[in-house]
């Protein structure tokens, strides 16, 4: 992926940090994604490929379902996130 593809997609999730359609936690995301509740997830670069797998599985059932994997690692899109805590997946409701 292109540098300014990664610049885009931090901008992107730099915007919607804060609004109340944000959620973080993959537990919260992947319940979202089951009930068909999210459109966009965005995956730390050191995420489990069993969540990783999950996703990828959701993503075939829901064609509307969009799945960023981001460069950064837990640790760096918890500071993105403004948060204390390492953060694996965030998403987007609809």
């Amino acid at each position: 992926m292109p540098i300014s593809g990664v610049h885009t997609m931090v901008q992107a999730l730099k915007t919607i940090i804060g609004t109340e359609k944000f959620v973080i936690g993959s537990d919260r995301v992947l319940k979202g994604v089951r009930k068909g509740l999210v459109k966009e997830v965005f995956v730390a670069s050191n995420a489990p490929e069993l969540i990783r797998a999950r996703l990828t599985y959701y993503q075939k059932i829901d064609a509307e379902l969009t799945v960023s994997l981001l460069s950064q690692n837990s640790k760096e899109l918890a500071l993105l996130c403004k948060k204390p805590f390492n953060i694996v997946m965030a998403g987007l409701f609809k």
